[in-house]
């Protein structure tokens, strides 16, 4: 996002300490993968979900054409 690449500019004009740059930009980097970890699960809750949803769907599709074919 723009916020990020701001924040890395802000970490490169850090005066004089390589060490202390990188210190920070590690920082910022295992922040944003932890988020994308927290994303990545979220969404495959998700998908989980709307499986299980689509399953029951279909059985109760399923059902239903069972019903109109003994009422046949």
């Amino acid at each position: 996002s723009l916020a990020e690449v701001k924040e890395l500019n802000a970490v490169y004009a850090i005066a004089g300490s390589t060490r202390a740059m990188l210190r920070h930009l590690e920082g910022l980097l295992e922040r944003r993968l932890a988020e994308l970890d927290g994303r990545i699960a979220e969404l495959m809750d998700l998908r989980d979900d709307i499986g299980r949803y689509r399953e029951h769907v279909r059985s109760r599709s399923r059902a239903r054409d069972d019903e109109g074919r003994r009422a046949s």
